[in-house]
Formats: structure tokens, C-alpha cells, sequence
């Protein structure tokens, strides 16, 4: 997708709208509503900051960076802050992207797991500070998305 001219940017309703095809494309039909669902009485507030600003004006422009590109670096800032829950919406996430449905294939599996496998070592790279910040040891498995979240949707 070329970069919008500043003479003639996209609508706010465009821009929502390639943030939701954007995020029923990893999440699809039936996981993007239960995600939603958890963020309870905030709901609206993160759905139009999910739909609207981070995936509608900046996730889903593959103008500089292609789907898997954009992922892989919200899978990475997300697992970098060591919150266990969102890592692993985002690994699921990731997954779903490179193909995996239900439980996932061996060959997505391992792609998957490589990723995040690179990921670390990155940490790693960085030092024993950044390991015990990031919470590295904790951070979700790609057997963890199939045993906790059932596995990659359909």
C-alpha cells in the first residue's frame, strides 16, 4: 500500500476500517471478540485504541514494513515487557499470521518458536539486567499458546 499523499489522507473511517480487517486477520472472527471482551469496563477505549490508532494508522500501513514484519516487532515489544498474557495474544497472534489454525502445523510450530527463540537472544545479547527485566525465563511458549488459549483459533 503506497504511503496516503498529505494532500489527500484517509479518512478516520478508512483508517478504522483497515485497522479492523488488520485485526480480524490475525485474530479472526471468533478470537478478536473474547480479547475484546477481557478488557471490561475499558472495552471502548481500548477498541478504538487497538482498531483505530495502533493497528488502523499504523499497524496495517505495510507501506515500510509487511504484516509479519510489523508483527514480529509488536511480538517482540510485547514480549519484552514481560507481561505473560499479552506475550502470549501476541504469539497466537503471530502464529496465526504465518498460517497456524487450531493447534497449528509442525512447520509453522517451528517457525514460530524460532522467532521467538531469536527474540531472546536479542535479550540475551543486551545482559543479565535486561534478562531479569524482561522476565525472560517467564515469557510464553508456543506449547503454551496450545495448552492455555487452546490453541490458534480457527
Amino acid at each position: 500500500m503506497p504511503i496516503p499523499s498529505r494532500s489527500n489522507p484517509p479518512s478516520t473511517a478508512e483508517i478504522t476500517s483497515r485497522g479492523r480487517t488488520t485485526l480480524l486477520s490475525i485474530y479472526g472472527e471468533t478470537l478478536l471478540p473474547k480479547i475484546m471482551s477481557s478488557w471490561g469496563s475499558h472495552r471502548a477505549d481500548f477498541d478504538h485504541m487497538e482498531t483505530s490508532i495502533l493497528y488502523g494508522q499504523f499497524l496495517s500501513n505495510h507501506s515500510v514494513l509487511n504484516a509479519v514484519e510489523s508483527q514480529i516487532v509488536v511480538l517482540s515489544s510485547m514480549l519484552c515487557t514481560g507481561f505473560r498474557a499479552p506475550g502470549m495474544w501476541h504469539l497466537r497472534g503471530m502464529g496465526r499470521l504465518l498460517g497456524a489454525r487450531g493447534i497449528g502445523s509442525d512447520a509453522v510450530l517451528k517457525d514460530l518458536e524460532k522467532a521467538r527463540e531469536a527474540v531472546m537472544e536479542c535479550v540475551r545479547w543486551c545482559g543479565d539486567e535486561m534478562v531479569g527485566r524482561t522476565r525472560l525465563e517467564q515469557w510464553p511458549t508456543v506449547s503454551d499458546v496450545v495448552r492455555e488459549l487452546g490453541g490458534f483459533g480457527e
